[in-house]
């Protein structure tokens, strides 16, 4: 009898430190190192990654973001085609969860190319370094619903909405596949909060605060087809505390300028989330796109909202 209180004793034990186990995340330091070292690879040791411009650059970032993920202790997969000499690749990584592979995948992605002959800093190895780090930051955490990370090549002219978009590729792939999207996060330009903030004129007019008048935010925005969902992973954002989001539905020339309407064409529901890109950043698509001019720590802070919205 003991013995059997014994060996129930036990299993009450094993089983109450199974279930109380606590993930241990990078703290903010960690993350800022994190970023920092793969914005110095992307921008300065490989530079300027243009399909057109520089193809063999772009490859080689590939390759890198592909060991970054393995050394997380996760498996990329790459979708590969051809585009003129070249091979791009698109660059994906899943986390199917406790769900499993059936159930609607919530996708956070970044074209990692920049123009041809910048060093595309802001544009976009913000956004690339931002997932690389959010996947690493998540890696063991036991997701309840399917995440998949992706990185997309070929974002920027010449190849933006032509059929060797990469988004566009990849949109269609997983299309094909019967996958189901829950949402697509799309980042591009989110590393700069500095200078003056502009918007179009339609825009402010719409603007409830003029807290958002300063560039210390993130823009979250969709057309108004995917605007309820929008508006809650914005608030999911807000709830963390860690930076100003602005959530703005807008139906205006323009907002389709990056790879989230490539999944709005496929009928996925999909946003940007945007430093708001020429609107405050003077650099955009110029030699002067460096790494030193982006601010490393709301950058982090970016990281772990987007984390607390994505395991809610």
């Amino acid at each position: 009898m003991k013995a059997l209180y014994a060996i129930v004793f036990f299993t009450i034990i094993i089983f109450h430190v199974a279930n109380s186990q606590e993930y241990t995340f990078m703290t903010r330091d960690q993350i800022k190192n994190r970023l920092k070292d793969h914005l110095h690879k992307l921008t300065v040791e490989i530079g300027a990654r243009s399909a057109e411009a520089q193809p063999l650059k772009l490859q080689e970032a590939a390759l890198y973001i592909q060991e970054q993920i393995r050394a997380a202790g996760l498996k990329p997969e790459t979708q590969n085609y051809q585009y003129k000499e070249s091979v791009l690749s698109n660059i994906f990584v899943d986390k199917p969860g406790k769900s499993g592979k059936k159930a609607s995948w919530t996708i956070v992605g970044a074209h990692y190319d920049s123009v041809a002959n910048t060093p595309g800093a802001d544009d976009n190895a913000s956004g690339t370094a931002v997932v690389l780090v959010l996947a690493e930051y998540l890696a063991s955490f036991p997701n309840p619903s399917p995440i998949r990370f992706v990185f997309f090549t070929a974002e920027e002219p010449p190849c933006f909405r032509t059929e060797y978009m990469g988004s566009r590729r990849y949109a269609s792939f997983i299309k094909e596949k019967g996958d189901k999207v829950h949402l697509a996060v799309c980042l591009d330009m989110v590393g700069y909060f500095q200078g003056e903030q502009s918007f179009p004129e339609s825009i402010s007019k719409l603007l409830v605060s003029e807290k958002f008048h300063s560039p210390d935010f993130l823009l979250v925005t969709s057309g108004s087809k995917y605007g309820k969902v929008t508006m809650e992973f914005g608030e999911m954002l807000n709830k963390s505390q860690k930076l100003p989001f602005l959530p703005l539905i807008i139906d205006l020339p323009g907002v389709h300028i990056s790879d989230h309407a490539s999944f709005w064409e496929q009928g996925y529901p999909a946003l940007m989330i945007t430093d708001t890109a020429f609107h405050r950043n003077p650099h955009y698509h110029s030699p002067q796109d460096t790494q030193d001019t982006l601010d490393y720590d709301k950058m982090a802070a970016f990281v772990e909202a987007l984390a607390e919205a994505i395991k809610q």
